[in-house]
């Protein structure tokens, strides 16, 4: 049975009209919004509020400067900065990790990785603990259909990625076979088109930008200059040999070919964000659709040494897009928000935006940013890497710590004025010893934090998600009918 929604609060009615109010802001999303005495009159409100769609876009590996929105000079998403213009969108997003698991775990919950314990090295991971609830079934217990369409181990059911979904279409590919974003986008709106009526949740993941770079020839074409050599898909072991080439300027134009081949696969994606906005606006719910569009991480060529990502929290990894079109009952169109958000915050923004009451999460509600009103310095955190010694990370307006947790690090604390230094180059820990210590400090104490939360979560156990032993889970599957046939 679905739930009668609530007339929200008048703070609510506020933010609906885009008006700024004198009630401070609630922050968490389970917190009470308070009552004002000022008087507004509205005239033809209806006193019942019809439930918004929700569709979350998450792009997998996509870089915030890969877009033309986010100052890429190549102008490779015109449909996402189209969209941009008449949504807000974050020029300072965050993940809260450089891989997928533990930062789509953290977008889908509103918790820590070290809370919702979605964590783990190389192919030994786990999933999300069940003491977490997860967007799916909280947004289910508000009546609505959860559909999700999804790609790549790590958003496996296996690791509890589809909680709550009434439906969650998965394929198991890993980088040498995958669903292409117009596949995944037929099945997202195929779902979606069997019931019109009621209000929905809709996760689509796309994995295009991940390796292997295999983007359809005529977007290839954009980007490389009539390169072929060697010709695409470019493996994983194809991209570190043409990276570590002897020769300076060949090795520039190694990776300058490998990163026209993930733009190309950008644009190809690009082409599918525009596609399922004249679905939506051709189905008649666009208007009345929250429509995110987000990353689970970025990518690294080279920027710091290394490739792909995982690895660390520079900004080339945890930076990402994040554009929000809210319904139009809301005044914001074409809004830049420059203060640091992380993604983290996507549950309590929408719990929030609606006036709904919800769990306590670790993230906090964007909406302050939105309506300018004055707040605390956001901090932001990052956390967990999937190879290596651990990395943990705080943001505070232009500062940036980064703490190697390894002893045998080489260089164990690092700190950037991200304002001149976007490209996190001059290690500033010498230079501005008070700095660093006061973010060592909110560092140590957000991590004692959430370590003390996550032992209280229940512990889930650890899968070997290697590609072996995913194969033998996806066959028991069809063995039971539960997979289809292609």
């Amino acid at each position: 049975m679905r739930e009668c929604h609530r007339f929200p609060s008048f703070r609510g009615l506020l933010l609906r009209f885009g008006i700024r109010s004198t009630v401070p802001p609630g922050g968490r999303a389970c917190q009470s919004l308070l009552s004002s005495g000022i008087v507004l009159a509205l005239t033809g409100c209806s006193s019942e509020l019809p439930a918004p769609h929700v569709v979350l876009v998450i792009v997998d590996t996509l870089r915030a400067d890969a877009l033309g929105c986010y100052g890429n000079p190549q102008n490779p998403t015109p449909h996402l900065d189209s969209l941009a213009a008449q949504a807000v969108r974050f020029d300072q997003a965050a993940s809260v990790s450089g891989w997928t698991l533990p930062s789509v775990a953290s977008l889908l919950t509103g918790a820590w990785p070290t809370v919702h314990r979605a964590l783990g090295k190389n192919t030994r991971l786990t999933p999300i603990t069940t003491d977490v609830p997860t967007a799916a079934e909280l947004l289910s217990q508000r009546g609505y259909r959860t559909l999700g369409v999804a790609n790549a181990a790590f958003l496996s059911p296996l690791l509890g990625l589809d909680r709550g979904f009434d439906e969650f279409d998965h394929r198991h590919a890993y980088n040498w076979e995958i669903r292409r974003a117009a596949e995944s986008m037929d099945t997202a709106l195929e779902r979606w088109k069997e019931d019109l009526e009621s209000p929905t949740f809709l996760m689509i993941h796309l994995f295009d930008p991940h390796l292997d770079y295999d983007p359809p020839a005529e977007f290839a074409n954009l980007y490389v200059e009539g390169r072929t050599d060697p010709p695409p898909p470019l493996t994983m072991k194809q991209c570190r040999a043409l990276g570590a080439h002897p020769n300076p300027q060949r090795a520039r134009a190694n990776v300058e070919y490998m990163e026209g081949l993930f733009l190309a696969e950008v644009t190809y994606v690009d082409q599918q964000i525009e596609r399922l906005v004249d679905e939506l606006k051709q189905m008649g719910v666009y208007e009345q659709s929250h429509v995110i569009v987000t990353a689970d991480h970025g990518e690294e060529f080279w920027d710091h040494g290394g490739f792909e990502h995982g690895h660390t929290l520079y900004e080339e990894l945890v930076r990402v897009p994040w554009i929000w079109k809210f319904p139009e009952s809301f005044a914001w169109r074409g809004k830049v928000i420059k203060e640091p958000v992380q993604t983290l915050d996507f549950l309590p923004t929408l719990f929030a935006a609606q006036d709904w009451y919800g769990p306590q999460f670790g993230g906090s509600s964007v909406l302050p940013c939105l309506i300018d009103e004055p707040g605390q310095r956001r901090l932001i955190h990052g956390e967990a890497t999937l190879y290596g010694a651990d990395k943990f990370s705080v943001r505070r307006g232009r500062y940036k710590f980064i703490q190697d947790r390894s002893p045998q690090a080489r260089v164990r604390e690092e700190l950037y004025d991200l304002n001149v230094d976007p490209g996190e180059r001059n290690n500033l820990v010498k230079s501005l010893p008070e700095v660093a210590e006061s973010l060592r400090h909110e560092l140590e104490k957000h991590r004692e934090a959430v370590e003390r939360e996550g032992r209280s979560m229940a512990q889930p156990p650890v899968r070997n998600m290697s590609p072996r032993e995913v194969e033998k889970y996806v066959e028991s599957l069809e063995a039971l009918g539960y997979v289809r046939d292609e």
